[in-house]
């Protein structure tokens, strides 16, 4: 993400902890660090809606919330198609790279595409 903004890692970060734990803090960081290419991210539609990629067009980073992993089993799917596709398609025209960072209270955050953290305080 910093020393290849330009490249694609093929994989996410998934933190999972408790509430309180610093799950948001560490996405903020994240977000100063590569500000002002970082989204923040809270809905499901932000994300996998048909218009997210011209969205995460421009971002290097997108902090996303709880609302993805409470989704139904196409959310996992369009997840996982654009944390590993090495190129998506961007209404009207174009390609994104992107990093994602998905945090979350859930146990639901296992997947071989994810770097998962798991915080306690």
């Amino acid at each position: 993400m910093v020393q290849r903004p330009g490249e694609k890692p093929g994989t996410a970060i998934a933190l999972r902890g408790k509430g309180r734990c610093g799950k948001s803090t560490f996405g903020l960081l994240l977000q100063k660090l590569v500000s002002p290419y970082a989204l923040a991210l809270a809905h499901e539609e932000n994300v996998t809606g048909r218009f997210a990629n011209e969205n995460l067009s421009t971002a290097i980073l997108a902090v996303c919330t709880e609302a993805l992993f409470a989704g139904g089993p196409g959310v996992d799917g369009k997840i996982k198609s654009q944390v590993t596709s090495p190129t998506l398609m961007v209404e009207p025209k174009g390609l994104y790279i992107s990093k994602l960072l998905f945090r979350s209270v859930e146990r639901r955050t296992e997947c071989r595409d994810h770097f998962a953290l798991e915080l306690t305080t």
